[in-house]
């Protein structure tokens, strides 16, 4: 618990950092050197649960509606700056490990479904209308165009058989092997 303060403030001033003059790769700007080249984002895989279990730890025998906010803005801030790198799975990474702290501190399940009413919908939406949405001529706003691309391969990764849909094409041909292997073992 005494690391979870000092933790949290570093890796939110390298995030910072890397904002400001962080080493540009492969069109990301997510990496810092400090006298060797780290990646401050995965120090938050690790400092946001530290940190939200110590901020509720603080406040347990007087947890108020209030205290969930100000841990959504603990949480928020490290996400936000690790989306703008741009590194959306990463934040989204730090995002479920934050948000299982502050669930598993007493936020209720009631506030908890409607949003995943809404996940949800928009998953359905995605698969549903995958055909129109991956056209190359339909703009995603609040996405960069690899992200586009990678969520159409998985969605179908017929799209790209050789390149980012072919681990997708192998698991999904192994998953059919071995389900078939089971049925033939079963069988004889």
């Amino acid at each position: 618990m005494r690391l979870a303060i000092p933790l949290y403030t570093i890796g939110i001033s390298l995030l910072i950092a890397v904002a400001i003059f962080g080493l540009v790769r492969k069109g990301a700007q997510r990496w810092i050197n400090i006298g060797i080249v780290i990646q401050p984002s995965e120090i938050m895989k690790i400092a946001m649960p530290l940190m939200l279990a110590w901020y509720y730890q603080r406040r347990e025998s007087a947890l108020r509606w209030y205290d969930h906010i100000a841990a959504f803005a603990l949480l928020a801030i490290p996400v936000g700056l690790i989306a703008k790198q741009p590194d959306l799975g990463t934040a989204v990474l730090v995002f479920a490990a934050g948000f299982f702290v502050i669930y598993l501190a007493g936020l209720s399940f009631k506030l908890i479904l409607p949003i995943l009413l809404a996940v949800t919908i928009a998953a359905g939406s995605l698969i549903a209308f995958e055909h129109k949405i991956c056209q190359p001529q339909t703009q995603w706003p609040l996405l960069h165009d690899y992200q586009k691309h990678r969520i159409c391969t998985l969605l179908d990764p017929t799209t790209d058989p050789l390149g980012k849909g072919f681990h997708t094409i192998q698991a999904k041909n192994l998953a059919w092997l071995a389900v078939s292997r089971c049925f033939y073992c079963i069988y004889v």
